[in-house]
């Protein structure tokens, strides 16, 4: 005895694949945002240097030219003399100090002091996030 099946569908998978990379981007657009803003908020203040030193990207998105987070001026330079720190072929974010000496005050006592902190706190919002542009937050 021979069974056969055959089906169709009418999901256009190229349109879907694209939605939730869409949605995926702008929710980590939307999570690095967030991210980047608790840095600066957090970032130890001596002349404010590093706080202005701030930056953050998102694939696919270019260089975050100008942002409203706390501290930063538009005139203040947001990508690495070297280039991108992501990878535009991938969804990725990063948050990054640029001043030289952002990694040391982040490390400088037993505990971390901003950077990780900030990603604590907004983390788990990236998937509510992902799912407001699905239509489904």
């Amino acid at each position: 005895m021979k069974l056969t099946s055959s089906f169709t569908t009418n999901v256009n998978t190229k349109a879907v694949r694209e939605a939730v990379g869409k949605a995926a981007r702008l929710g980590t657009r939307d999570t690095i945002v967030s991210i980047a803003s608790d840095v600066v908020k957090g970032s130890p203040i001596l002349t404010g240097n590093n706080r202005r030193s701030i930056a953050f990207e998102v694939s696919g998105m270019g260089p975050s030219a100008q942002a409203s987070i706390e501290g930063r001026r538009p005139t203040d330079t947001w990508e690495l003399p070297s280039g991108r720190v992501v990878d535009d072929r991938e969804i990725e974010g990063a948050v990054y100090s640029t001043s030289g000496y952002g990694g040391k005050l982040e490390t400088d006592g037993i505990h971390p002091t901003y950077f990780q902190p900030a990603l604590d706190r907004n983390a788990k919002d990236l998937v509510p996030n992902i799912k407001k542009y699905m239509g489904q937050g």
